[in-house]
Order: C-alpha cells, then structure tokens, then sequence
C-alpha cells in the first residue's frame, strides 16, 4: 500500500501557504485515492454552478485521463497542464541514457493503460 501520511492537497495547502496565498480561496480534496474518486469528491465538494469556469491544474501526461473524467461527471473545466517533461533544448539530440528513457516510458505507458482502463470501465467520455 502507498503511503498515505503526507497527501498531494496537504503538501500542496503547505506550499501555498508559505508562498502567502490566501488559503479561504482555495479547496482542497485530500480523499481521493484516484483520478476517478479525485474528480467525483471535488464536485461533491464545491458543487459547480453550471456556466461557472473551472480551471482544471495536474501534469501534462495526466491531464487527457483528467479531462476525461471530468467531462464524464459533466463538469466542463478550462485544462491548464503543468510539469511538463520534455527537455526543449535537446528535443533532436541522440544520446545512450536508456534507464532516463526507459523511466519516461514507463510513464507513457502507465498514462495510455490508465487511459484505456477509464474508456473500458465507463469512467471517461
């Protein structure tokens, strides 16, 4: 089992703390245990108003398994991707580091079989 002490919304409340923001404009949902239940606890949570805009913040490779989701709930969210994990600079270079590149396609490849899980289980549009 993954540890559990320390949640994403619990570190990120931190973070935002000390850099000042004013955490009464901020919600955060610290149950979810996946993106499914991330996205079903926050609706429930702060009830969008239809024609409300929402901007939905995670990781660039997560972010299509997220929008997803959240169009199944019926929740129509702005998608602001963030953590990008390209290297610009080196984008038409060659080099041999293959356990750099074999831990991006691991990630690649967790980000397409969680996507075809949540289309196969319903739980994506």
């Amino acid at each position: 089992m993954i540890n559990q002490n320390y949640k994403a919304a619990d570190v990120a409340k931190r973070l935002f703390k000390e850099q000042g923001l004013d955490l009464s404009r901020i919600t955060f949902e610290s149950e979810s245990r996946n993106t499914w239940e991330n996205g079903l606890f926050t609706k429930r949570l702060v009830t969008p108003k239809e024609g409300k805009r929402w901007v939905l913040i995670t990781t660039a490779w997560h972010m299509p398994r997220s929008i997803g989701v959240f169009c199944k709930l019926g929740w129509d969210v702005i998608p602001y991707p963030v953590d990008f994990q390209t290297t610009p600079g080196h984008l038409f270079t060659v080099n041999w580091r293959f356990a750099g590149h074999l831990a991006g396609l691991v990630t690649a490849v967790r980000a397409w079989v969680g996507q075809i899980a949540y289309h196969l289980t319903g739980k994506s549009c």
